[in-house]
């Protein structure tokens, strides 16, 4: 999977949450867990769950990883977007415009959030989170279909 890797966000998400959200989550990709994944709260996952990796800095030590453990838990803003975002604040390898871009959306999210449908926060992440579990799906339904 890690080398066939597809956008978490498209041009048809933008509109349903927030700039902010959405340009930071265009800094993420797919990827799937390994065993030096291991730490933490993450000990218990299974090889090749899928999660989230920074895009500037996936495949070196240390990188931004981040593995969900449902959508609730994605959709909360505690648990990552500001992860993710003090992540992508600190990676070394991000590009500067892209750090003050993210910089000035955030500033403005809350305002933004307001101005959105109640619920619009939960459908954008649930399409992520569809999107990132695709190939769990398929897997699922391969076992099955006999």
């Amino acid at each position: 999977m890690d080398d066939n890797w597809e956008l978490l966000v498209t041009p048809e998400d933008k509109k349903l949450y927030t700039d902010f959200a959405y340009t930071l989550l265009q800094q993420m990709r797919c990827c799937g867990f390994t065993e030096a994944d291991r730490i933490g709260k993450r000990k218990n996952l299974p090889l090749g769950y899928t999660g989230l990796a920074c895009i500037h800095c996936y495949g070196g030590y240390g990188s931004g990883r981040y593995f969900p453990s449902s959508v609730k838990t994605m959709a909360d803003s505690s648990k990552t977007l500001n992860v993710i975002h003090s992540h992508v604040m600190k990676c070394l390898k991000c590009p500067q415009n892209i750090k003050d871009q993210l910089e000035d959306l955030r500033e403005r999210h809350d305002d933004d959030r307001a101005t959105k449908k109640f619920g619009s926060q939960r459908a954008f992440f649930q399409k992520i989170w569809e999107r990132l579990h695709k190939e769990d799906r398929n897997k699922d339904s391969d076992t099955t279909s006999g």
